[in-house]
């Protein structure tokens, strides 16, 4: 019965994540296949459900980003969730809308980003200030990349 539900939940997630990168063209330049294997990766490394991770990613992909940007993400809400204790989902969407400018949530778990830096590259002001934050609880960023 375990075992069932395991798969139940594992199929749920990839419908989710094939559904979001069916509905969001910007997300074309990777495969479900890749960010299944990249949930697959962090989930041996670090335990956490690769069903939770496809989720966050999921999340991540509802937001103005490429498949590649939401690959780069991926490993850094898998360290700010596990560093502030709140589930990938709340992770990936105060990831997700630091990106898209609002840093406010990030702000809550301690994480100041620069107003001005955000502004001029939301995406990359993200990526470089969490990542000593977080403390790469998960391991290395680029061990996750694809």
């Amino acid at each position: 019965a375990v075992a069932v539900k395991s798969w139940s939940e594992h199929e749920q997630a990839v419908v989710r994540l094939n559904n979001t990168l069916e509905n969001n063209a910007r997300l074309a330049d990777v495969s479900a296949s890749s960010w299944e294997k990249q949930a697959t990766a962090i989930q041996n490394y670090s335990g956490i459900q690769d069903e939770v991770i496809m989720g966050a990613q999921a999340v991540l992909g509802q937001f103005d980003l490429t498949g590649e940007q939401v690959q780069e993400l991926t490993p850094l809400v898998a360290d700010l969730s596990a560093k502030m204790g709140i589930d990938m989902t709340a992770a990936a969407k105060a990831v997700g809308k630091a990106t898209s400018g609002s840093a406010a949530i990030l702000a809550r778990y301690g994480i100041v980003l620069d107003k001005d830096a955000l502004s001029a590259d939301a995406f990359g002001t993200v990526m470089s200030t969490p990542k000593s934050i977080a403390a790469g609880l998960v391991g290395g960023f680029s061990v996750f990349q694809p």
